[in-house]
């Protein structure tokens, strides 16, 4: 037998398990049939299990490169669970991808906000500040990324490199 014939049989055994359309949905993933994952997730009876059927959704449009349709999923998702760091990424990386500067920048202090010990958003942040109102903007953030972390390598060489920018060589060494 096949792994199609043990998902078969979870539904058998409970026709409303959520493992059933997870490991079926993988399936067609591993398979490449992304035209079922899509029919599958629109069926009325999968509402049951919205954020099962919005991530299918997510998913599928944003391996189509439809991202506008992704990211209203992962919208969804993050309404949903506004603290799950993956959905997070998903949406910041639609925004980036979109050019949705100014809506990338407010998840990114929002996620700081859910997440203020993480220096990974403080870094995004420093960089897309960097990156659309200059290196001056950036310091800001990175200095509050270092009061965070003192020694991380990372914080420490986007300090050293706004720094440079900003002909402050050497503060930059430091």
């Amino acid at each position: 037998a096949d792994a199609y014939d043990y998902i078969k049989q979870i539904k058998k055994n409970n026709k409303r398990s959520a493992f059933y359309y997870v490991n079926l949905t993988n399936f067609y993933v591993k398979k490449k049939w992304r035209h079922e994952i899509r029919a599958m997730a629109e069926e009325k009876y999968h509402g049951l299990y919205l954020s099962v059927n919005y991530s299918f959704l997510a998913r599928y449009y944003a391996r189509k490169n439809m991202l506008h349709n992704a990211l209203k999923y992962y919208q969804k998702l993050f309404q949903l669970d506004r603290y799950n760091k993956k959905i997070i990424g998903r949406i910041l990386m639609c925004y980036k991808q979109l050019g949705h500067a100014r809506m990338r920048e407010q998840l990114l202090y929002s996620a700081i906000t859910y997440y203020p010990e993480s220096v990974a958003y403080r870094l995004q942040l420093a960089k897309h500040m960097e990156i659309y109102y200059g290196p001056m903007k950036a310091l800001s953030v990175l200095a509050a990324a270092l009061r965070v972390s003192p020694e991380n390598k990372h914080v420490l060489r986007s300090t050293g490199l706004v720094y440079h920018k900003l002909g402050k060589k050497k503060l930059a060494l430091h």
